[in-house]
This record gives structure tokens, sequence and C-alpha cells, in this order.
């Protein structure tokens, strides 16, 4: 029976670890003990994880403190000689395991799962943070490239920036029986736009504001914007807004098909689920040249912008409002494209992995 383990810095409601819950649960549905976990102070679960996953939730109560007895845990039970394999999830957990795997004297393999370019998304878009703290990053994530390991990259735009030939890309894949039109694009407002908010400067939340703000006074005063998020965020005081907050993947199905127009606005992805699931959902998606995203985005089924760039954001989203049939035309591709992305061919390509 082959075991499973995967270590995590804690839970939260991020499109990976949508992903890792998906994978979790798969092989434990396919007759993998799995084991999951986490700390206590990072243990709220937003998706849930199948019965026959073995969740463990570490009391880190002691006079170390919470993270530092956490660490301590990680190193001691994450590559135990009964498991066949451990999950590195994160920038800073392949050195963690590898020292794991170390300490515990095992043969357990590493699948180090890639989500981003972290040196970027976790690190140099990071808010208050001084020049020793970002170098000791940047440091303990190039370890992590190196540390022997099956590395599994979601996106060939993420290999071409670690410079490795040997990672294997496996793209992430949405649930299309969730993820799917159930509201009829002719049956929604022509001017219903939605985005996901965010306070992390990565996801490029205010640059889209700024450019919805920017738009013709006759344009902006017929948009009705839907922000989709679990945060407490600021919503813009001249454009008809309605903050959502998702409780579960049918709340959030709900929200795209509740909109017309989906703007994704990062500065940089690894792959970028919401603009797939939108146009899954039947949104025409709007989104910034970010990377990741054109593993499943080009001219053909969305429209794009240069990232970081409002006035060219503004520009395009002034032409997809005085362009129905363009969108139309674009949103059908879009559709298309989508189905070649499903969750059951991204799971059963991990399965195939860890067989060979």
């Amino acid at each position: 029976m082959i075991k499973v383990c995967f270590p995590l810095e804690g839970l939260n409601n991020s499109g990976g670890l949508r992903v890792i819950t998906d994978l979790a649960n798969y092989l434990s549905e396919n007759g993998l003990i799995v084991d999951v976990i986490v700390p206590d102070y990072r243990s709220d679960c937003f998706y849930q994880f199948s019965e026959k996953v073995n969740l463990i939730i570490v009391n880190t109560n002691s006079i170390f403190g919470k993270r530092l007895f956490y660490l301590f845990y990680f190193i001691r039970y994450s590559a135990k000689k009964k498991y066949d394999f451990s999950f590195a999830t994160g920038y800073k957990t392949p050195l963690f395991v590898y020292l794991s795997k170390l300490f515990n004297f095992s043969n357990t393999k590493i699948v180090y799962l890639i989500q981003h370019y972290e040196i970027s998304s976790q690190i140099n878009f990071t808010k208050k943070q001084n020049k020793l703290s970002k170098l000791i990053k940047i440091g303990i994530a190039n370890i992590g490239f190196i540390v022997p390991s099956i590395k599994v990259a979601v996106s060939d735009w993420i290999k071409l920036q670690i410079k490795d030939p040997k990672i294997n890309v496996i793209p992430n894949g949405i649930d299309l029986d969730v993820f799917k039109v159930k509201v009829l694009p002719e049956q929604r407002e022509f001017y219903s736009i939605g985005i996901v908010g965010s306070t992390k400067p990565i996801k490029g939340y205010d640059l889209i504001i700024e450019a919805i703000s920017n738009l013709r006074c006759d344009l902006r005063s017929q948009i009705k914007l839907f922000v989709l998020s679990n945060e407490n965020i600021k919503l813009p005081l001249n454009i008809n807004s309605q903050h959502k907050i998702p409780k579960t993947s049918e709340d959030i199905s709900n929200f795209y098909n509740c909109c017309n127009i989906f703007i994704f606005g990062s500065y940089e992805e690894g792959f970028g689920l919401p603009p797939l699931e939108a146009m899954a959902s039947g949104c025409a998606v709007l989104s910034s040249d970010c990377g990741g995203v054109r593993t499943f985005l080009d001219e053909t089924n969305s429209f794009l912008f240069d990232s970081g760039d409002t006035k060219h954001l503004e520009k395009k989203l002034d032409y997809m409002l005085n362009n129905p049939t363009q969108i139309n035309e674009v949103r059908q591709m879009g559709i298309l494209k989508s189905k070649e992305f499903s969750l059951e061919l991204m799971l059963n390509s991990y399965i195939n992995l860890l067989k060979k």
C-alpha cells in the first residue's frame, strides 16, 4: 500500500490549496494512504478533505513558540520511513522535507509541487521586508530547486523560469461539473464585471479598480462590479459594487455566472485558476499577460493586456464594452478551450507520475 504525506504550512482558501486538496482526495479515493499535516493555528478548512484523508492537526502549544515547534514537528515527521512520497508544496518545504528525510534515514521520495515561481510571488512582491530577510528567503527558495526531488510545475512558464529541463509539467485542472455555464451569457447584464479582490500587491486589485474608475463616465455609470474575496477589502466609491464572500466552490461558480466579463490583473501567475474557471463558466476573460495564464489563454479565446499596464487594461476594457459581437466570439472559444483542462486529466497525470 502506497503511503503519501502532504506536510503543509497551513490551510487557506487559495487556488493552490484547492489543487492540493483535490490531489489528496483523489489519491486517497484510489487506494493510497494519505496523511495531511497542518498546524493548529492555520487549520480552518475552506476546501473539504475526503473522509479517507487522515488530517493531522498538530497542537503547537509549546514554550518554544508555535511556529518553531511546528518546524521541529515538520522535520521530525514529514518524511518518516513509512511514507513512500512526501509532497513539498511551498518554497520553504523542499528543504524541510529533505532535512526530515535525512533525520529519519528514510527512502521517502520528495515530490516538489511548484505552483508558482515563488521567488517572485512570495518574496519579491511581499510587503514590509528588509533586505536580509529577502536574501534569506531567496536562498531557501533556490535550495529548494536543487534538493533531490521529483519536480512538478503547473506550467511551462514556471519550468522556463527555473531553467531545469527535468521538471515535469502537469497543468492544473478544474471540476467542469462545478465550473460551467449555468446562466446563459445573453441572460446576464452586459455591463456586469467580476474581479477577485486581494490585498496582495501581486494580484493587481488596485490596478483593475484604477482602470475601471478611469473609464468614460457613460460607461462607468452602467457597470455593475462583483468583487469575490474572503478578505476585508475596500470597494471603489464611484462604481456600483458588490462584495461576494464565497464559502464553497459552488459559491465561486455562481459568482462567475453573475458576470459577463471577468478581469484578471495579476502581475505574475504560475498558472492562474480564476480566469480558467471564469472561461468555463461563460465569462469573456480580460487578463494580464502574466506568465502561466498562457497555458490556456491566447488572443483567440481572451483579451490580453500588458501586465501592470493600467492604460492598456483600460483601453482593452473600453473596446470590449463597445464590441459585444467580438466578446461573444471570444467567449465561445474560451468555453471550448476550458474543456481541455479537466480535473480528471490533471489527477490521472499525478497518478501516472507516482506509478512511474
